[in-house]
């Protein structure tokens, strides 16, 4: 159980990091 919740965690960490990565190239377009 405490796996899974790490395994979610460290994804949702990576999905964060790409997302405000995206943000940033967007705000620069702007």
């Amino acid at each position: 159980m405490n796996c899974l919740i790490s395994r979610i965690f460290a994804h949702n960490s990576k999905v964060k990091r790409d997302f405000m990565r995206h943000f940033e190239h967007f705000v620069n377009l702007i």
